[in-house]
């Protein structure tokens, strides 16, 4: 699915900031060199983002597990010593 495709909030104001965003990144050609090794280009900072969003998706909900866990012993922890 396209990120051009997909609802980010309610607020308008974000979603067209976001769309003029995609707009001018297909507009304009986006190229970085670093140290005169790569360039950096339009599919190289999408593809950055696209990482960033699924590293966030596949550890968001261990980190909320291992909270879970952590919670339950501590009130475990605490109902034994009572």
């Amino acid at each position: 699915m396209r990120l051009e495709n997909i609802v980010l909030d309610e607020n308008v104001e974000w979603e067209r900031q976001v769309e003029l965003f995609l707009y001018r990144l297909n507009l304009y050609d986006f190229k970085l060199t670093i140290l005169n090794f790569f360039d950096v280009g339009n599919s190289m900072s999408l593809a950055f983002i696209s990482g960033i969003f699924t590293a966030f998706s596949i550890f968001t909900p261990f980190a909320i597990k291992d909270y879970r866990i952590q919670k339950f012993l501590e009130n475990r922890n605490y109902a034994v010593a009572n």
